[in-house]
């Protein structure tokens, strides 16, 4: 009975065990909202005459300072503190100081590896005659500095002391005198949207061309208080998402923002996030450039008012290690970075602005090649079907009658084919005022002969295999509406001799 009892005890421990760790495994596995806040707090910004409210966040590696002034709700400075630890680095802390124009005056970085060790160490200062720029670096415990005055090709070397040591004092920006900044709408903005709660419409777009359409979608963030969540996809009006914007808001005015770009088949080309502060202010966080749906290039920062004088405070992203690191200079895995460029203007462009299924409709002539000496004349109609799987590529249907008589023979075919459908240039795509395409077939051909001679009649049938490959022309009249014309080679397989044909068309293409 005893063992009995003991037996039931440790089972019911078991259970124990194996609820509480589902329940962990719960908790850890839940999804999170981006970004991590604390309680804003006032303190010294610089110096014991300039108390400022700082609002501190945190989202990845990064941890976000925002120093603003407590009566006219400027930004004076902001702190970042980057974890390298994911890299087997240190950290990189940045300090940026802003005048009273809101532009940067004063910069400050300093990296330091996983021993707290500097390793190197930038500062930039706005001044009248243009920008300098201190940088020291630490090469094998000697740290030397360069000043960049403007521009590299005036740099000059300069006495460094043997320790990291601030070249430059950030001066105390007076902001007395100007108007507050206030942000009564932005607040109420991001209280409209937490109000929202569940709820979705899809209205129509057109900015990915006509017919498109925008699908939002609000919803709270699943357990966790006062943080909801937008989703909004534009799609084109093949129903192909090409833009989709997700975006936090948290009830004390912060917000996290994603935009993701794909093209015509549905595969990213770009990838931005933001963070918006309580003010409505933006701070980029993070841009990705994709090539066949796979990021390629990319950066991280918070801060790049100057992009020329960012450039060095970026973290990049390296496409070997699928991670964002630090300083990719020198190394090959960035070697064409500069070839990407972040928000060129192509993203927004409509590509492929048509409706996939494609039917097209003519009159068709056949020259059949009858003998070695003669040609036959078969007119007709030819109709097409065809279903566009991306702006390039779509599978077609062919079906075709013709007709024709020579010396006391009529003839009649039917041409029943299948096959592929390309348009290789996107200048001349399908919502172009030219479409150019090429087509690919195979299929069988039913023909017919029915001699007639002074009473006498005789009906033959055969079956072949028949192939058609040519170009094709189309002139957009209106809205899905096209005329074209085309030719093709179409080869009739016999069990002695393969049957050189032609046929061309000139028809109309409609699209639905």
């Amino acid at each position: 009975m005893l063992t009995q009892f003991s037996s039931l005890k440790s089972k019911i421990h078991l259970l124990f065990l194996l609820f509480f760790l589902l329940i962990c495994q719960l908790t850890f596995s839940q999804r999170r909202p981006h970004l991590v806040q604390e309680v804003p707090t006032s303190v010294t910004a610089i110096s014991k005459d300039q108390i400022a409210d700082v609002s501190t966040i945190s989202i990845g590696n990064l941890t976000e300072k925002i120093f603003r002034d407590q009566t006219s709700h400027a930004v004076i400075k902001t702190e970042s503190n980057y974890n390298f630890s994911l890299s087997g680095l240190g950290q990189r802390k940045v300090l940026v100081f802003f005048n009273a124009t809101g532009k940067p005056s004063y910069i400050n970085s300093q990296t330091f590896n996983s021993n707290g060790d500097i390793t190197n160490a930038m500062e930039r200062i706005e001044v009248l005659k243009g920008p300098e720029t201190y940088a020291w670096n630490n090469n094998n415990g000697v740290i030397s500095a360069i000043k960049y005055l403007g521009t590299e090709k005036s740099k000059e070397t300069m006495t460094a002391p043997q320790t990291y040591q601030p070249y430059y004092q950030a001066p105390v920006i007076n902001f007395t005198g100007m108007t507050p900044i206030k942000n009564d709408d932005w607040m109420n903005n991001i209280t409209k949207k937490i109000n929202l709660g569940t709820f979705s419409e899809t209205i129509s777009n057109n900015e990915y061309g006509k017919g498109g359409s925008a699908f939002h979608d609000y919803k709270p963030f699943e357990g966790f208080k006062d943080v909801e969540t937008e989703t909004i996809q534009y799609k084109d009006l093949n129903g192909i998402v090409r833009k989709e914007i997700y975006r936090e808001y948290y009830k004390d005015g912060w917000m996290y923002e994603e935009v993701t770009y794909y093209d015509c088949n549905g595969k990213k080309i770009h990838f931005d996030s933001s963070l918006y502060d309580d003010y409505g202010y933006e701070w980029e966080y993070m841009e990705l450039e994709y090539e066949g749906g796979k990021p390629v290039a990319g950066y991280r920062d918070i801060a790049d008012e100057d992009e020329e004088g960012y450039y060095d405070f970026r973290e990049y992203y390296n496409p070997f290690q699928n991670r964002f690191e630090e300083d990719p200079l020198g190394d090959p895995a960035w070697s064409n970075y500069d070839d990407y460029s972040f928000d060129n203007g192509t993203l927004d462009d409509p590509c492929c602005n048509s409706k996939r299924f494609l039917v097209y409709i003519g009159p068709s002539l056949i020259i059949e090649d009858y003998s070695d000496d003669e040609k036959l004349n078969m007119w007709g109609v030819k109709a097409e079907l065809t279903r566009y799987f991306s702006c390039k590529f779509g599978a077609t249907l062919d079906l075709g009658y013709n007709f024709g008589s020579i010396l006391d023979t009529k003839y009649s075919k039917l041409n029943l084919l299948g096959g592929l459908s390309w348009v290789p240039a996107e200048k001349w795509g399908l919502d172009k005022k030219f479409t150019f395409s090429v087509h690919a077939l195979a299929g069988v051909q039913f023909l017919k002969s029915k001699f007639e001679y002074m009473g006498i009649s005789d009906e033959q049938k055969n079956t072949s295999f028949t192939a058609a490959v040519g170009p094709r022309l189309d002139f957009k009249l209106k809205d899905k509406l096209y005329v074209g014309a085309g030719a093709e080679y179409m080869p009739v397989f016999g069990d002695d001799k393969t049957a050189n044909n032609y046929r061309f068309f000139f028809g109309a293409r409609f699209q639905f």
